[in-house]
């Protein structure tokens, strides 16, 4: 595991010379899993600077895009990179992203991260094997407007011209949690008990409940009573 620096900060992550745009790697074969819940990155370093906005978005793609390159987004989730910066300490880390629902893919995919909005001062590095091991290539990025845009694999000759793949790991699934809530009520009086229910859910292996101003405040059971003694 190593991490490549280049053109002023990683070339696997952030870096100020090009300013790409994002990161990901390749996944031909996936059989028998149909759906992307989530993944698993490993940072070498993760800085948000003063003041900056950078944020960063999980992204799966699939490949129509130019000679197979990423193109629709199929589903992402965006944390901001102040959250990530205090979530990796010094030396790295790995972070788990999970997606708010599971995204289905049919074909070839991509799995990575754009960066948004980061500013010269931040920092983003994602780890990877050592050139060669790879074969083939499996690391791509999306290069900002200013230098021309586009995907390119990282072993193409206009690119870094190296063959790796990048500590990014989808997490996979054939049986995706569907989730189905009731309510015994939705209009009550004050101090009244409503019952939330997600039993009838499909795939599901945990509950977390979160009940804004009722007693109790959270849950983790299937079923759970709440009051509330506020109007609200």
């Amino acid at each position: 595991i190593v991490t490549y620096t280049g053109g002023g900060g990683y070339i696997c992550g952030w870096n100020t010379t090009y300013k790409d745009i994002s990161k990901a790697d390749y996944f031909a074969s996936y059989s028998p899993y149909t759906h992307v819940t989530g993944g698993l990155i490993y940072f070498r370093s993760a800085y948000r600077s003063s003041g900056s906005a950078a944020t960063e978005s999980y992204r799966v793609w699939n490949n129509t895009g130019t000679g197979g390159s990423p193109g629709t987004v199929l589903g992402s989730k965006t944390v901001t990179l102040q959250v990530l910066d205090a979530a990796i300490p010094a030396g790295g880390a790995l972070y788990q992203i999970i997606f708010d629902s599971p995204i289905q893919v049919t074909t070839p995919f991509y799995f990575g991260i754009t960066m948004n909005n980061f500013a010269n001062a931040d920092s983003l590095g994602i780890r990877s094997n050592t050139n060669g091991d790879s074969n083939p290539n499996t690391a791509w990025e999306e290069w900002s407007v200013a230098n021309g845009g586009g995907w390119y694999a990282f072993n193409n000759g206009n690119s870094w011209g190296i063959s790796i793949s990048q500590f990014l790991s989808p997490y996979m699934t054939n049986l995706p949690p569907n989730a189905a809530l009731s309510a015994s009520d939705t209009s009550e009086c004050v101090g009244s008990t409503i019952t939330f229910n997600g039993s009838s859910s499909a795939n599901e292996t945990s509950y977390n409940w979160s009940f804004t101003g009722g007693a109790p405040a959270s849950s983790i059971s299937a079923s759970q009573a709440v009051t509330y003694s506020a109007a609200g």
